[in-house]
């Protein structure tokens, strides 16, 4: 509540997307006239450039195999679970394939071991969180981006600047 009266006292309010927007009118109660709509920013540039830099040794053999990729905090919202799951079954059709999970966070422990029980941890790679995740998603072959619910959806746009297939899940 307290939330919603600090928006209200608000001379205008600045949401990343046109459903951001909707939701603060909807759920807030907020004066659509006091929103205004603008996009986060993305330096292509930069990230064509980013790119560009070297793989470490140890997994450029990684990307010899048809790989996927995805980059986020490793929590629920994420659903990297459904991802991993998923992963099982495009090994089936794909034996070579690869999985990159690119993040940090709480469920790291737990999806980490579901890849044990799936008897996938030799073809599915935590590399953590990464400063510059531009060099391992525009080498991988595609970017599946399984999460539940979304803001906005950056990581997804910023895999597109890479220039691969994204697969999403449609989620709000």
């Amino acid at each position: 509540d307290s939330i919603k009266l600090l928006y209200n006292k608000a001379d205008s309010i600045v949401a990343v997307s046109n459903s951001i927007k909707i939701d603060l009118i909807n759920n807030f109660g907020l004066d659509p006239n006091k929103i205004k709509v603008i996009y986060n920013p993305y330096d292509i540039e930069k990230i064509k450039e980013l790119t560009q830099e070297k793989v470490e040794r140890e997994y450029l053999e990684v990307f010899n195999n048809p790989t996927i990729i995805t980059a986020g905090r490793l929590s629920k919202q994420k659903g990297h679970w459904h991802l991993i799951r998923s992963f099982k079954k495009i090994k089936e059709e794909v034996p070579e394939a690869k999985l990159i999970i690119l993040g940090q966070g709480e469920l790291e422990d737990y999806l980490k071991q579901l890849t044990v029980d799936l008897l996938l941890e030799k073809d599915v790679y935590f590399l953590g969180f990464q400063k510059n995740p531009f060099k391992y998603i525009a080498k991988s072959t595609v970017f599946a981006f399984p999460s539940l619910y979304e803001g906005f959806p950056n990581a997804l746009c910023e895999a597109m600047a890479c220039g691969i297939p994204v697969i999403s899940a449609d989620c709000k």
